[in-house]
């Protein structure tokens, strides 16, 4: 049995100096072909076939000189509203999808933002909206963070008052998440009539004054007559003593 084994490994095996030739399977067979078209989606394109009427990119967009989304849609106003006063307010889109409203976005650095869209009426069909309104996408960047803060003070040009109101805001982009932390605060103190030496006369609608006056129940008629008997005469209106303050 081993030497018909042999013998059959012999008879197998291609002869000295015979090329080996093999076909491969149909499946493994290829074809020259004279060129490859690979499509590939615009990250954050609108849908539908409707082109942008405006197309702002990154530089533009800094060129302009926006600090947030809020003012950049302010200065490019005449670009985005159509002039219609019937004509609802304009939709806006983030990387082609709704979102819940302006307000979501409104304050975003500008920073944030790789390409603007200013796009006809006809597009908001496409997202369910009015074929009056106005469609605005903003493409945002992959990956990017800020950090921003503002103070603001204003006083009185007579004295006695100064507001002062302060804001940060952190903003974070991680592909299509982005996550944003705001904290603001105000101070605005109370400025009283007293301060500015405005003294109101008690009425038939106000008996007392807002800076201390006192009147009767009973408009015009006296206060009280041991008070009137004290003063030498009719009271009628008189100061609440500092004491009261």
């Amino acid at each position: 049995m081993i030497v018909c084994l042999l013998m059959g490994l012999q008879v197998a095996a291609p002869a000295p100096g015979t090329p080996v030739t093999s076909t491969p399977p149909e499946s493994e067979q290829t074809a020259l072909v004279e060129g490859v078209v690979i499509q590939a989606s615009v990250r954050g394109k609108t849908e539908g076939p409707v082109q942008p009427d405006l197309t702002l990119s990154a530089e533009e967009i800094e060129a302009t000189g926006a600090t947030t989304v809020r003012d950049l849609v302010t200065r490019l106003d005449a670009e985005i509203n159509t002039g219609d006063p019937d004509a609802p307010p304009p939709v806006y889109l983030v990387n082609g999808r709704r979102i819940s409203g302006f307000q979501e976005i409104s304050g975003l650095p500008s920073q944030a933002i790789q390409r603007m869209e200013i796009l006809p009426e006809a597009a908001a069909l496409s997202y369910g909206y009015r074929p009056n309104q106005r469609v605005v996408n903003f493409t945002l960047r992959q990956h990017f963070r800020s950090l921003a803060g503002e103070v603001e003070k204003g006083a009185a040009t007579e004295g006695g008052r100064v507001n002062t109101r302060a804001d940060a805001d952190v903003f974070r982009l991680a592909g299509d998440e982005r996550a944003t932390v705001g904290v603001e605060t105000r101070r605005d103190p109370v400025l009283f009539e007293g301060e500015r030496k405005i003294v109101r006369a008690p009425s038939a609608t106000a008996p007392y004054g807002l800076v201390g006056n006192l009147a009767s129940t009973t408009f015009g008629a006296e206060i009280d007559p041991a008070l009137s008997a004290l003063a030498g005469g009719r009271v009628v209106v008189a100061r609440a003593p500092d004491a009261a303050a």
